[in-house]
């Protein structure tokens, strides 16, 4: 067990019943797991890994060990711990400018998340707030010679933000992204403020509108 390890790779306390041992950490007196149930931990954002065990703080990639690299803005902020091995307590300090040593798959998500393919592993690095993220998503195949017929398939989908603000062709705030997939147009019914990567865009009116006016018409 480390804490280089991505989601769902080790055993912990829920698969082997046995307490969490977090390794040890340069510059942290002694380690301990946090609670995760508010926390992004193991995630792309996270400061912790999936057991809760602290991650080695970092400045630059050159103070992680091989095979991981430097994020600079985990969410939680700074780790502190503190006391001794038998009796430690790790928590978290607002402070910005400390990051944390993370596995090298987790520096490119878009590589990343079309690996998973089952919805607990995608969305498992589905952390909302984040800049980016992996979501199992529904997406909508259309037949190529057009209509409105379709069937649904699910991926794992890799989204980034773009900015505030959406553009809607329905009324309501339905939000559709669209593409030409291998077996012809594909769909998407996504969230606001992230697009899916490998999708052409919004569906605004002018772009593929006899699909894109398809959105207004799926639950």
């Amino acid at each position: 067990m480390g804490t280089g390890d991505l989601p769902g790779t080790t055993g912990d306390d829920t698969t082997t019943g046995e307490p969490v041992l977090c390794p040890p950490v340069a510059g942290q007196p002694c380690t301990a797991p946090v609670d995760c149930t508010d926390k992004p931990c193991g995630t792309h954002v996270s400061g912790f890994d999936e057991h809760g065990c602290p991650r080695p703080a970092c400045q630059t990639d050159a103070d992680c060990a091989a095979g991981e690299f430097c994020n600079p803005t985990v969410a939680e902020g700074t780790i502190v711990c503190t006391g001794q091995d038998d009796a430690c307590t790790c928590g978290i300090e607002p402070v910005v400018g400390v990051g944390a040593c993370l596995p090298d798959a987790l520096s490119d998500l878009a590589a990343l998340c079309p690996t998973f393919h089952d919805e607990a592993g995608c969305n498992s690095l589905h952390v909302p707030n984040a800049w980016d993220f992996c979501m199992w998503t529904e997406i909508f195949q259309f037949c190529p010679d057009g209509g409105c017929g379709a069937r649904t398939i699910h991926r794992c989908t890799h989204y980034k933000y773009h900015g505030e603000g959406c553009v809607s062709i329905c009324e309501g705030s339905k939000v559709a992204y669209h593409r030409e997939g291998p077996l012809g147009p594909e769909l998407i019914l996504g969230p606001c403020e992230h697009d899916p990567t490998g999708y052409d865009g919004w569906c605004d009116g002018s772009r593929e509108p006899g699909v894109c006016q398809c959105a207004c018409e799926l639950p």
